[in-house]
């Protein structure tokens, strides 16, 4: 028969190793963040004959683009320099106020979300296993919070179409 204190030793670790995963997430986008001061990264992937998927940095933020026919070979990568990217965007008829900060969009096949909005939510991730509260919340208390955020994300989706 287990008792609870030996089923709690061995979540320390795993927890640690999250943390250590998500700091290094973090790093690893701070980098990401420096680099998009000058340089944009573009991997172009064709899902079909006709349509393609791209993942990569916008000024101060990673994009995700969804299209059809691209004018880029398929599985490639493309560096473009900051100016023409935000061009790009300008032509698109998406205004991008900053790039450092960047913003969010959704629209026209392209999700862009900012760079810093990603390490805040890696940090908290990363804080989650050090908080001695959550420690002691049940499966019953994890399903009513996931059920409320679902909800709520629900709410917001409706309302803004």
């Amino acid at each position: 028969m287990l008792n609870r204190s030996s089923a709690t030793v061995h979540a320390y670790p795993i927890g640690a190793v999250f943390s250590l995963l998500s700091i290094a997430i973090c790093v690893l986008l701070a980098a990401l963040w420096v680099r998009s001061f000058w340089l944009e990264d573009q991997f172009v992937v064709y899902a079909t004959s006709q349509r393609f998927v791209g993942i990569g940095t916008a000024p101060g933020g990673v994009d995700l683009v969804v299209g059809t026919k691209s004018r880029f070979p398929p599985r490639v990568r493309v560096v473009q320099s900051q100016e023409k990217v935000i061009h790009t965007l300008a032509n698109m008829g998406i205004a991008y106020p900053s790039r450092v900060w960047a913003r969010f969009y959704f629209g026209a096949g392209i999700l862009i979300v900012p760079i810093w909005f990603l390490i805040l939510l890696f940090a908290l991730v990363a804080a989650i296993p050090w908080v001695r509260w959550l420690r002691r919340l049940g499966v019953r208390t994890l399903l009513l919070a996931a059920t409320l955020i679902a909800s709520a994300v629900a709410t917001i989706f409706a309302l803004s179409r």
